[in-house]
């Protein structure tokens, strides 16, 4: 093989190497990406484990269902039995006021 045939063989190569290169970065890398934020997503939604040193993180569902308890009666320690004994103080105060 002369030297001719040998650098035209090399630049095919060499051409090669660039487009693969090019489609390395715009394939693989929005890749990479997207695969990140979809791991990132599930660990947020599903919560992590206790690890030595940091403590369990809930995750969305049981977050949801935390707050949906708060909505619930439970004989004073929830959000609604505190909104139904403003709502009973209010009424009173307003039935006392308007007949004195």
């Amino acid at each position: 093989m002369d030297l001719v045939a040998l650098s035209s063989v090399l630049g095919g190569f060499a051409g090669a190497a660039v487009v693969i290169g090019g489609a390395v970065k715009f394939i693989v890398c929005p890749l990479r990406k997207l695969i990140r934020q979809q791991e990132e997503f599930r660990e947020d939604w599903y919560g992590e484990l206790a690890r030595p040193g940091r403590p369990a993180v809930p995750g969305v569902p049981e977050r949801i269902r935390a707050i949906e308890a708060e909505f619930q009666p439970d004989h004073g320690g929830s959000m609604r039995d505190a909104v139904n004994r403003l709502e009973l103080g209010l009424t009173e105060h307003i039935s006392h006021h308007q007949n004195p």
